[in-house]
């Protein structure tokens, strides 16, 4: 039963990652909804974007920490949690110098979106 579950999630995972391989689907978080906004990296300093409190984009160089317990390419992280103040769009990318990247969007403890990209850098969620 166990190995069933996890290989449904990863499945599911895999849906999210074909369905926009490129560009960020549309979601939502309802007004006062805590988004996470997390990142991994390959390089200490990267770009990250993500929608903002009053549903702007943010856009900055982020200096991200060294993660040791991070194994292979995921070395840096770097996180950004908010509260809503409207219903919004949630996204985020993340642009590494380097050749890895990956993103994780949650809404109130809940993942809506994951992106990981091993070539490129850059990290769409």
């Amino acid at each position: 039963m166990r190995a069933n579950l996890c290989a449904t999630v990863i499945t599911a995972a895999a849906v999210v990652s074909i369905a926009a391989p490129g560009v960020a689907q549309a979601r939502t978080a309802s007004t006062g909804s805590i988004v996470e906004y997390t990142w991994t990296s390959d390089m200490v300093q990267n770009q990250i974007s993500y929608t903002g409190t009053n549903g702007k984009l943010v856009t900055r160089e982020a200096r991200f920490r060294y993660l040791p317990i991070g194994f292979g390419p995921e070395k840096f992280g770097y996180g950004v949690k908010i509260r809503t103040t409207k219903s919004q769009r949630v996204q985020s990318r993340a642009t590494s110098s380097g050749a890895f990247s990956t993103c994780v969007v949650k809404v109130n403890g809940h993942q809506v979106a994951s992106n990981r990209d091993y070539f490129s850098g850059m990290s769409r969620c």
